[in-house]
């Protein structure tokens, strides 16, 4: 798995939620996971500048998942 499948993953995101966030088609970010296509450097550079807004999501997300369970595991 490339680090491109790996920041999706860890962020909860789904490859067509990627490729909206940056602007290509869903079978793009599947080609570049897979590695038929290398991402040109300005995808790479979107997906940092991305990164900041991805992780408040996921602080967001875990933090709803953990009052939903009531903290109980």
């Amino acid at each position: 798995m490339n680090r491109f499948a790996e920041l999706r993953k860890d962020f909860g995101l789904t490859q067509r939620e990627l490729a909206k966030l940056l602007g290509v088609a869903r079978n793009t970010v599947a080609r570049w996971e897979v590695g038929l296509v290398k991402p040109p450097k300005i995808a790479e550079l979107a997906l940092r500048g991305l990164l900041p807004r991805l992780r408040k999501r996921r602080a967001k997300r875990l933090r709803l998942e953990s009052t939903s369970t009531g903290g109980i595991t």
